[in-house]
Formats: C-alpha cells, sequence, structure tokens
C-alpha cells in the first residue's frame, strides 16, 4: 500500500492530505484533483473575505429574500440546528461583534489588506431571525452572518464522505478540524498543546476502517491587537465581547465534525456550560486543556485517549458523564 502525501495554503490555514491506497498514480491524481477542486471551490463560495461569494452577496442583501444554492442552503439549516443544540452559545449572527473586537480581515499575511463588507455597527441577531426556506434564505437588514463556526467543519465532513469509498485509509487536516479513515492500529491523531502548539500533550486512537474526525477550538487559534486592547476570535454572544475563559484549547470527537468544531468553541467559551451539551451532541471523546493556579490542567472523556509520559498525572481529571448531564 502507497501512501501519498499533499498539502496546500487554503482556507485560511495549511490544508493536508494522507491517502493509503493500492491504486494507481493516475487514480490517485483524479482523487486529488477532485479533492482539491471542492476545497477551492467552497472557499470561494463561503468565505466572508472574498467579496462576490455567496455568503458576502447574502449578507449584502439582507433584508431581501436570496435565492440560494443547495450547498449554502444546507450549511444555514445546520447552523440553526447547531444553534438551538448549544442554546445560542453558537450564533452565525456573531459577524458584527467579531469585525468590532477587531476580527474584520483576514489573518492570512497575502489578504489582511484586502477590501472587506465591515458590519461592526450592526446587531448580533437571535438565530430564529434566520429564515431557510427550500430555494431561498432572509436576515432581517441590520444583521449579518459568518460561517466560521461551522464551515470547515462542514466541508471536513464532506470530504471525508468524498474519499471514504475510494481509498483504503486517509486523514484530512484542515487546520483544527480532521477526519479520517484509518486502515492500520499504528494510525493515532497528534493532540497539540494549547499554550505551545509545536507540542504534543498525547494521541486519539481512531476507530479503525470508518470515518472517524476530531475538531479543536481556542482562543489562541486566531487572536490580535486592537488600538492596544488584545483580542481572540471566540465571541461570547451574551456579552458580545471575546469570552473571559481559562480554556487554552478544546478537542472534540463526535458523530461528525461539524458538530465536534461548534461543541468544541461552545466549550472553549464557557468550559461548564459546554460540557452540560456533550451527550446532546453525542460526543465519544474529549480533551480539555485549561489554566488553574498558572498550571496547564486536563480534563477527558474516552477511553482511546493516551497522554504523554511528561504530563503530571495529578493534573489529568477524567470526566464523570453522570455528573456532567
Amino acid at each position: 500500500m502507497q501512501q501519498y502525501y499533499i498539502k496546500q495554503p487554503a482556507l485560511g490555514t495549511i490544508v493536508e492530505l494522507v491517502i493509503y491506497t493500492k491504486l494507481s498514480q493516475e487514480k490517485v491524481d483524479s482523487i486529488n484533483n477532485l479533492f482539491w477542486k471542492k476545497i477551492y471551490s467552497f472557499e470561494r463560495r463561503f468565505s466572508r473575505f472574498i467579496p462576490d461569494s455567496e455568503l458576502s452577496r447574502f449578507n449584502r442583501n439582507a433584508g431581501l429574500k436570496f435565492y440560494t444554492s443547495k450547498e449554502f442552503n444546507e450549511i444555514l439549516n445546520k447552523a440553526k440546528h447547531y444553534s438551538s443544540l448549544s442554546k445560542g452559545l453558537y450564533n452565525p449572527f456573531i459577524l458584527p461583534a467579531l469585525q468590532k473586537a477587531g476580527y474584520l480581515n483576514s489573518k492570512v499575511k497575502e489578504f489582511k489588506n484586502d477590501p472587506v463588507d465591515d458590519y461592526s455597527n450592526r446587531s448580533v441577531l437571535n438565530i430564529n431571525k434566520l429564515e431557510v426556506k427550500e430555494d431561498w434564505a432572509r436576515i432581517p437588514y441590520g444583521g449579518a452572518i459568518d460561517l466560521g463556526g461551522i464551515g470547515k467543519g462542514f466541508l471536513a465532513d464532506q470530504l471525508g464522505n468524498l474519499l471514504d469509498k475510494k481509498v483504503e485509509g486517509f486523514w484530512i487536516s484542515l487546520g483544527g478540524d480532521m477526519v479520517f479513515k484509518a486502515h492500520s492500529k499504528e494510525i493515532k491523531i497528534a493532540i497539540a498543546n494549547g499554550i505551545k502548539q509545536s507540542e504534543t500533550i498525547g494521541f486519539y486512537h481512531p476507530r479503525l476502517g470508518s470515518l472517524d474526525n476530531i475538531a479543536s477550538s481556542g482562543p489562541n487559534q486566531r487572536k490580535g491587537q486592537k488600538k492596544l486592547k488584545k483580542w481572540h476570535h471566540l465571541i461570547d454572544p451574551r456579552t458580545l465581547k471575546p469570552a473571559q475563559t481559562n480554556v487554552q484549547l478544546v478537542s472534540v470527537v463526535s458523530d461528525c465534525c461539524s458538530s465536534s468544531d461548534i461543541l468544541a468553541s461552545v466549550i472553549a467559551i464557557d468550559m461548564e456550560f459546554g460540557l452540560k451539551l456533550i451527550n446532546i451532541f453525542k460526543v465519544r471523546s474529549l480533551v480539555i486543556q485549561y489554566s488553574e493556579n498558572n498550571l496547564l490542567k486536563y480534563r477527558y472523556l474516552g477511553k482511546n485517549l493516551n497522554f504523554s509520559d511528561n504530563i503530571e498525572k495529578s493534573n489529568i481529571i477524567k470526566l464523570d458523564n453522570e455528573k456532567i448531564k
């Protein structure tokens, strides 16, 4: 079985694809072309940093009925669903507060000075203000949405389904979101240190022979400074400001990457609140890295995790499902 490794910049990060297969080079090339076409098409259509994307045009037409593509309609319906599941702690209408905090332009160096639509003076609306019908959608004038909280997870699920029946094994990394099919017990997914992300705190051992995923989120992934005031991209919808949190990084495994992605961000915003949702989100494994008394501590759930030997065992706390329901 051959291993093929390809990486390219996309989606504001480095996208990585590893394929394990007995297929010919010609067939691998065909799969690879289809994979990257899907990624760049998705980015072109749903990035808020691209002026003519479907998302940008949708926000620009706030107040009007907007005829949506099938894929955009599906994303919007999922956004409504997960906003309801998270009791509003995930809210795609958060864009005005996100821009007001400082996350206006792309964090990609080559595009950070490109002009973008500024909605920082618009309002953060309740999710019930998002209308989604069979072939159209509408938001009220004065609102704007961002797909940053769900987009990569949604795309990761699509890419996983694309490759699942084509190759014996693979893993895909879209920055903090990963989807994979492990063909060997030797495959394991490293979990980065929430503060020193070049270091590893342990590993997740995926299910063999079937689709699996892991998504990570934390305040250190997108951050900056505006008028001498530091900000990060995790906005608390209850305060409309960057979340005051001691969580450094959350890694979640659930039924799909969309669900894992959203819950990871929710827990990073409010750990105790987010932990009450793990059964609703059908979590199978979970690692929370958080600061306490100047120490990095860990809370975890799942039997398919192991921590590095250099981590103090006293700082590792196993979660009790009964206590967090």
